[in-house]
Formats: structure tokens, C-alpha cells, sequence
């Protein structure tokens, strides 16, 4: 009877091989098909877009006057701190980014938008503090906040789609740009600031298209 016993248990715990070969073998060949398809979806994600501009992007300029008529706008805000000195920064990208979020959101008839392919322009604000070079060098600021020897620099440029490429993206093409290596105060303020710049033009350009 002990044997009989033995007996019942060992088959109830026994695993078929082939029956595991049939369900494991098709799951492994599904998930092999799958790594292609993910790296596809890479490769269209970091493909350049004309919202993007790198040091290496071939880049058309334009005319102020094409923003005429265009109404959703996509807002990129970047902070950069390059200082050497051990001080903490008393600006973050989130300060940068509220108030150019704030003058552009001022602006009647513009509607910002998330997702940049359904951008009729694009507005890129970059800020960076970095620390002056040498003694001998002016002043970095005249901020009351700020490291003395702390330089803050903002570039601002305004891109619309440009000429269509043979893989389906744009060149990015810049109507509007300015910017300046020492603003003398807060990245934030220099960055509204010198956006204002923009937006009282682009203000006056909608007016008079209007007319």
C-alpha cells in the first residue's frame, strides 16, 4: 500500500517536457518580435523635429512676418547650471519656466499647447548661470541674489516648420532670435524680459494682419 502511495504522489507532481516546450516556445518567439518593433519607435523618437534645434541641425531663417495668423504656439524652457562655485542657486527650471509659461499665457489669441506636432510655431528659452572666468574679467550681475561672480546668459529663438526632408521630418526655420552671455540679473526676469521683446512684436504683427 506505502508503494501505491509513492506511486500516486510522483505522478501527480510530474511535469511533461514537451508540454512545456509548447507553451514556453511560442511566448519566447513573441517576445523576440517585439524587440524590432520597440526599436523602431526609438529611432522615430530621437529623429530631429523642426522644434528641436541642435549645434548640429542645418537651420533656415525666415521672416517675422510668418508668424502672422498663428495661434498655437509650443514652449520649451530649459535651466542650466554651469557654476564651479559651491553656493546653491536660488533658480531652478521650474522658476524659468513659470515665467515665460506666464508672459506667453498673457498674450490674446495664443493657445499653448503639450504635444509640439500640433505646434503652429515653437518659442525655445534657454537659460544658464556659470561663473566668471577671472578676476579681471566685469562683473558677473548686478543681483542681489545672485553669486557676484555668477554670469547669467539667455537665448531665445522662435522656429516654424521648415522645408520637409526625405524622411518625413522639417527643418527647423527661425523667424525671431535673440540673446544676450550677461544679462546682469535672475535667469527668470532676464528670460520674461527679454521674451517680452518678442511677444510686443508679435502683438503688433496680429494687430495690423487683423485690419
Amino acid at each position: 500500500m506505502r508503494f501505491a502511495a509513492s506511486d500516486n504522489s510522483d505522478r501527480s507532481v510530474r511535469i511533461h517536457p514537451i508540454r512545456v516546450c509548447r507553451f514556453v516556445v511560442p511566448i519566447l518567439t513573441f517576445l523576440v518580435l517585439l524587440l524590432p518593433v520597440k526599436g523602431s519607435q526609438a529611432d522615430r523618437l530621437s529623429a530631429p523635429h523642426w522644434w528641436a534645434v541642435s549645434s548640429t541641425d542645418v537651420t533656415e531663417h525666415g521672416q517675422f512676418s510668418e508668424l502672422a495668423n498663428r495661434h498655437r504656439v509650443y514652449v520649451w524652457t530649459k535651466f542650466d547650471d554651469l557654476r564651479t562655485i559651491d553656493v546653491p542657486s536660488p533658480t531652478s527650471q521650474a522658476d524659468v519656466q513659470h515665467e515665460v509659461m506666464q508672459a506667453v499665457s498673457a498674450v490674446r489669441g495664443l493657445q499653448i499647447v503639450g504635444n509640439p506636432s500640433m505646434a503652429e510655431f515653437a518659442i525655445l528659452v534657454r537659460t544658464s548661470a556659470a561663473t566668471s572666468a577671472g578676476e579681471h574679467e566685469e562683473p558677473g550681475n548686478f543681483s542681489l541674489v545672485l553669486d557676484p561672480s555668477t554670469r547669467i546668459s539667455v537665448d531665445i529663438a522662435v522656429l516654424v516648420p521648415g522645408m520637409q526632408m526625405p524622411d518625413g521630418t522639417r527643418r527647423p526655420r527661425m523667424v525671431w532670435d535673440a540673446s544676450s552671455p550677461n544679462v546682469k540679473f535672475e535667469a527668470q526676469s532676464a528670460a520674461r524680459f527679454m521674451l517680452e521683446g518678442f511677444l510686443s512684436e508679435f502683438r503688433k504683427l496680429n494687430s495690423s494682419s487683423r485690419k
